[in-house]
């Protein structure tokens, strides 16, 4: 019973995830591993600025200005 509760939140974060994810299968494992966390930190930083917010902006635009901030740096 527990199982199902929280499953939901794992599909729905895989499902964020597999929006925008990187897929290239000639990346070392450790790679794929590596991009795969930064996209799941990506969308966990996503999520908790909308929460904290309450300011909607989609996942792309999200990840944008994230590309725009690190450029200016």
């Amino acid at each position: 019973m527990n199982y199902m509760r929280h499953i939901r939140g794992v599909d729905i974060s895989n499902k964020f995830i597999s929006e925008y994810e990187m897929h290239s299968k000639t990346l070392k494992w450790w790679k794929r591993i590596f991009f795969h966390l930064l996209d799941l930190s990506i969308v966990n930083s996503w999520i908790l600025y909308v929460m904290q917010t309450g300011h909607k902006i989609s996942q792309q635009d999200f990840r944008l200005s994230i590309i725009d901030y690190v450029r200016s740096i």
